[in-house]
């Protein structure tokens, strides 16, 4: 290395640098072989693999691309959809309820709050929070990472900032808005200070859409961390939770029961007109619901006890899988909090929480819920209701037949409720009352105590051969039940089917990498009428790894299959959906099963066995079936060939191997890639190809053919060559005086100055230098030394003084190994080596610096 120049005193500092290995233009010969003609290095070229996320896991209602599927997107603020409920009421809902502008590029939760609101005569009344406030703590999504009863602040992320927010709409033909969307790429917590989740992402989606006079809203969060950054078991028990303020007209209001176990909601009279009463429902009746609710007691997550969602003094759950009061299936108008201070119920300013289950949440998943809001408008002035509560429920028939035709059986009647303006269901069961199902739910009664008709399907396969008992019941929203009303249906239905399968595969044996057809029939000889529907044909046996299914291939009776209907699953069995098969039908299913190239290539037979099976549901929802018997096999044999590639030095006996490199492997009349291994110590000279000499020499890789070449020879001849230079050889610091200064030895930082002869016969080298730049004055380049720097031959008076571009030779040696010599292992004081010296007067203090350039080369 080079010393630092000394800026105060008499002192000069020199060293000579060698730039050889930075500036390859200096380099005349630093590689000689046995010809003259010499080989470019080639590049290597690097491949860097890219990880394959995970695929994606949906929840019900997530839209992952919404321009492909219908949507467009809103350029500024979000719109308004409206949802008319009555001539002078209807429902308005949107994003971001407080906002004038466009959001920017990192906002926060404002811009994608769910608002729904009633439209009152053109009234604004505010249902999820005051249409004109910001929600402030209430929160639509918020996700828990961690233990149980966990409340550090750090196990939750809340949706306060979001990045890249964009609205959607959905428009029906007539340019109306039929649904609205928000979604955004990032969730985080702005006081979240813990490391691991500063390196977590997820996205959000909302979606609102009117239904059934009320509007639902779908929430949720996609896992899109880079699996580079995180692992998926930070996510291993997660949690989605919502936090919203139950504020309608005024803040302070207490939460009830709807009744019937299906949620929860708030009221308040008008704040101008106190005959009018204005109801918000959270209806949790939903598909893809909220697995937990409660009523809770509204307070700013950012308090010192941490978020009420999880906190049972403010109503809280107590865990995180803790249920909530969906399980007490609550008496319709029951107040609904339970952590009233002492047990004293007291007006408070409330909230509605709500959760999911615990659950994994790898990367690439989605977590998702939804839930329903609804406003009713109740008028004092409007015509009294009767005031009897009575709920009727009467049946078209008390008896009727049934031909098993068609979908299924139409049950019809009429009900009657007195009071109430929505029926909650209608059930129904078949034979046993304890199994009551939905029949009908959340049905409009326009007219209270008049008689409204009603009608469902029942599926057929409910049903069964001969006479079947149907009991139904009726349940308003107030949790009123009617009287169970039944009838009986006599059944004719239709005959069981009479199924065979059978399979032939066309070639008992094949070579790998190639194919077979199978071909398997199924047949239902039942006389008409038969039913067997929803027909599935599944293979019993997985296919061995090296063994797939050309799923394009699959045809019924010659028609291709639609690639809907048939998978290829992890399980590796063929599944294919063949639907209702009629009576007296044959049916041919064939598809192509293929031998892939095995890696490493096959080297032995192996036998595939396979059978399959056929099944579906018949008229009374049994399952029928039939398998094709015992195991077809065919035989994979091998179809491989070997090559032999050695690396030899030319000229020695025996052959000496440079480079081992095993045989490779692969399909007869496969093409493969050779590479020959040249070194800095030799260089490729001859290719023998199954004894044959390639002419003329490759210069790059070239392709062989599998079975046709058993074997290649490279042979290398060993080069000449400068194998290390001293990129500084250091003179020192000297004081300027009136005297010559010398130095015999210069130091070389530990380089050295070394050459390597691998020919196969030894010959005479010689290694000289040339001053390419005199010695010069660092901080002056128009300072220069000449005639300084000098190189001992061996005795102290047979010094080479360098003169500027004058070639000097330094020795003259012949190498007896393959082994390096080391040139500057010679030097020394008195002996071989560059010297300096600098006579009296010297040049002008500073620090000086010259390059000299080495030429290695054949004697002479």
């Amino acid at each position: 290395m080079k010393k630092r120049l000394v800026t105060a005193g008499c002192f000069f500092s020199i060293a000579v640098a060698m730039g050889i290995w930075q500036s390859p233009n200096l380099i005349k010969a630093n590689t000689i072989a046995d010809r003259s003609s010499s080989k470019t290095n080639s590049e290597i070229e690097s491949t860097e693999t890219i990880r394959k996320l995970p695929e994606m896991k949906s929840a019900d209602g997530y839209v992952e691309n919404p321009e492909l599927e219908g949507w467009t997107k809103i350029k500024g603020k979000s719109p308004t959809g409206s949802l008319a409920v009555s001539d002078e009421v209807s429902l308005q809902y949107k994003f971001q309820p407080t906002m004038t502008a466009e959001p920017s590029q990192s906002t926060d939760k404002y811009a994608f709050f769910p608002n729904v609101y009633l439209l009152d005569k053109g009234k604004e009344i505010g249902a999820l929070h005051g249409y004109k406030t910001q929600p402030l703590g209430s929160f639509p999504v918020g996700l828990v990472f961690g233990s149980e009863n966990s409340l550090k602040t750090d196990d939750k992320i809340n949706g306060e900032n979001i990045l890249n927010p964009k609205y959607y709409a959905k428009y029906s033909p007539s340019q109306t808005i039929e649904a609205l969307m928000f979604k955004g790429e990032s969730l985080t917590d702005p006081n979240n200070k813990s490391k691991t989740y500063s390196k977590s992402k997820f996205d959000i989606t909302i979606i609102m859409t009117p239904s059934n006079k009320a509007i639902r809203i779908d929430t949720f969060v996609k896992n899109n961390s880079d699996p580079t950054l995180v692992q998926d078991s930070w996510y291993d028990e997660t949690i989605l939770y919502t936090m919203m303020d139950t504020y309608l007209v005024n803040d302070s209001v207490p939460v009830r029961f709807i009744g019937g176990n299906r949620g929860l909601y708030i009221e308040n009279p008008s704040s101008t007109d106190k005959a009018v009463t204005y109801r918000l429902n959270y209806n949790f009746n939903v598909s893809n619901p909220v697995t937990n609710w409660k009523a809770g007691k509204y307070k700013l997550p950012a308090t010192s006890d941490g978020q009420p969602v999880f906190n049972p003094i403010h109503g809280g759950f107590p865990t995180y899988d803790a249920p909530g009061a969906e399980i007490l299936n609550g008496v319709a108008g029951e107040d609904a909090y339970d952590a009233y201070p002492n047990n004293i119920p007291q007006t408070i300013d409330t909230a509605i929480f709500m959760k999911s289950a615990r659950q994994a949440f790898p990367i690439g998943s989605v977590m998702g819920y939804s839930y329903s809001v609804g406003i009713d408008k109740k008028d004092e002035n409007a015509p009294p209701l009767p005031v009897n509560d009575g709920l009727i429920l009467k049946l078209d028939k008390s008896r009727d037949t049934y031909s098993g035709e068609g979908e299924g059986y139409t049950i019809s009647g009429i009900f009657n409720d007195e009071t109430t303006m929505f029926i909650d269901e209608i059930t129904y069961a078949i034979g046993n009352l304890n199994d009551m199902k939905a029949g009908l739910s959340w049905i409009r009664n326009e007219e209270p105590g008049k008689d409204v008709p009603f009608s469902f399907l029942i599926d057929k396969t409910e049903l069964k051969q001969g006479q079947n008992i149907i009991f139904l019941k009726a349940k308003n929203i107030n949790g009123i039940e009617s009287e169970i009303v039944a009838m009986i249906l006599e059944a004719d239905l239709p005959n069981p089917p009479s199924i065979s399968a059978n399979l032939v595969i066309d070639k008992a044996e094949i070579l790998e990498g190639e194919k077979v057809t199978f071909t398997s029939t199924i047949q239902n000889t039942a006389a008409a009428p038969s039913i067997w529907d929803d027909v599935v044909y599944e293979t019993t046996d997985a296919f061995p790894a090296n063994i797939n299914v050309d799923l394009t291939t699959v045809k019924l009776n010659g028609v291709a299959v639609p690639a809907s209907d048939v998978t290829f699953g992890a399980d590796r069995k063929l599944q294919v959906k063949l639907g209702n098969v009629e009576p007296n039908t044959e049916l041919k299913l064939t598809y192509e099963v293929l031998s892939i190239i095995a890696d490493p290539i096959l080297t032995s037979s192996f036998d595939v066995s396979q059978a399959f099976k056929v099944s579906g549901t018949t008229s009374n929802g049994e399952v029928a079936g039939s398998t094709s018997g015992e195991l077809k096999t065919f035989t994979v044999k091998p179809r491989a060939a070997k090559l032999t590639l050695l690396h030899l030095e030319e000229g020695t006996t025996p052959e000496n191997e440079l480079y081992k490199e095993e045989p490779k492997e692969g399909l007869i009349g496969e093409k493969v890639v050779i590479t020959s291994h040249p070194t800095e110590d030799y260089i490729l000279s001859k290719v023998l190809i199954d004894g044959q000499e390639k002419t003329p020499l490759p210069e790059a890789d070239f392709e062989v053919v599998y079975g046709e070449v058993k074997e290649v020879k490279f042979y290398y001849k060993g080069v000449l060559r400068l194998n290390s230079v001293p990129k500084i050889m250091d003179f020192g610091q000297h004081e300027a005086t009136f005297r010559k200064v010398r130095v015999n030895q210069p130091n070389l930082a530990g380089q050295k100055l070394a050459i390597t002869d691998t020919r196969q016969s030894k010959k005479e080298w010689t290694l000289k230098a040339v001053l390419i730049q005199e010695f010069t004055n660092i901080d002056d380049p128009n300072s220069h030394m000449t005639g300084i720097l000098r190189y001992n031959t061996g005795a102290q008076d047979s010094e080479t003084i360098f003169e500027l571009n004058k070639v000097e030779e330094l020795m003259r040696h012949t190498n007896d190994s393959k082994s390096e010599f080391v040139v500057s292992d010679t030097w020394s004081e008195a002996g071989f080596g560059f010297k300096m010296e600098v006579p009296n007067g010297g040049g002008k203090i500073g620090k000086y610096q010259a390059r000299i350039e080495y030429q290695l080369g054949d004697t002479p």
